[in-house]
């Protein structure tokens, strides 16, 4: 029989391994978090990035990689290397199929580089997605700190795509939206 004395040090050591476990979890995710930001700051700061003449168009690639859709939102991001781990490969492959399935930011990217026109269409959904907070997901902020969409930037990016799309107020921007054509 375990006396009262035995019950006492075994919840001790329960409570110490418990309090391990917990602080152990804790530096992981800190640790994995601040690894998270800097490789996410680094990838926005490379020099290969594809840019536009037009500083706007720049502005919105920048938000883009910043943010790290194309890590889901295109078919060719390079991806961090824990994306090979157990569980975290199979959380990133269904988000890339589901972010990917639902929109493609390649020809958003490529319009914007080329100074062309971005279709009403994906205007659309960048701007329901700012609107509605629906991107980027709490599972992928939970991790990528640097992911986070403040106030000023939602508003900035709507305020762009109003712009954009409303070429008959503003002339001027009429060549960046892709409108029907109706013959």
């Amino acid at each position: 029989t375990i006396t009262h004395n035995g019950e006492g040090k075994i919840m001790k050591i329960i409570t110490r391994l418990t309090a391990i476990a917990i602080a152990g979890v804790v530096i992981c995710y800190f640790g994995l978090s601040g690894y998270v930001w800097y490789h996410d700051n680094q990838r926005s700061k490379q020099a290969d990035v594809q840019a536009s003449t037009l500083e706007e168009n720049n502005k919105v690639l920048g938000f883009l990689r910043e943010k790290g859709c194309d890590y889901c939102h295109t078919p060719s991001a390079e991806l961090p290397f824990y994306s090979s781990f157990p569980v975290a490969k199979q959380l990133m492959n269904y988000d890339i199929q589901l972010g990917y399935k639902s929109f493609n930011l390649e020809a958003v990217r490529a319009a914007l580089v080329a100074d062309k026109p971005v279709s009403q269409s994906d205007l659309n959904k960048i701007e329901w997605v700012m609107q509605y907070e629906t991107m980027p997901p709490t599972r992928y902020t939970a991790l990528h700190w640097a992911g986070k969409v403040s106030d000023e930037e939602r508003a900035e990016i709507l305020a762009g795509v109003v712009r954009v799309s409303d070429h008959a107020q503003n002339p001027g921007l009429h060549h960046l939206v892709e409108r029907p054509r109706t013959e």
